[in-house]
């Protein structure tokens, strides 16, 4: 008789997320979990809301309804989950709350967090008002 291993608890949980941009909803209802050793992958047409899942499921962005437990959080691991995306926007010339401006001023800011709650949200409160 061999005993299945104890199971893990997933490094990610998301329940009810929603999320619209500009007033169009993206997603919503949205559960998931990525359990270790498993992948997510993200199938969809440009413009469907995969960069904006992934950037919410970071911590990036707030939802517009529902939670995001990372593992990280409960544990203190800060290592468990980053983010790595390609051409982030960033403009090497301009200061983290600049940059914050500078996207804001592009894409809104839809009533989600100010620049000082972005900042205070990364442990960078106070940094480069």
């Amino acid at each position: 008789m061999t005993l299945d291993p104890p199971a893990l608890p997933p490094l990610l949980r998301a329940r009810g997320l929603a999320f619209a941009y500009a007033e169009q909803p993206l997603f919503h209802a949205l559960d998931l979990d990525v359990l270790p050793g498993r992948a997510l992958v993200l199938v969809g047409a440009n413009g469907s809301g995969k960069s904006t899942l992934l950037r919410l499921l970071a911590g990036l962005v707030a939802p517009d309804e529902g939670l995001v437990d990372r593992a990280s959080e409960l544990d203190g691991d800060i290592t468990a989950l980053a983010w790595l995306g390609h051409a982030l926007g960033l403009k090497n010339a301009l200061g983290v709350a600049e940059n914050l401006r500078v996207a804001r001023g592009m894409h809104g800011d839809g009533g989600r967090m100010t620049i000082a709650q972005s900042l205070a949200s990364v442990g960078l409160e106070g940094y480069d008002p």
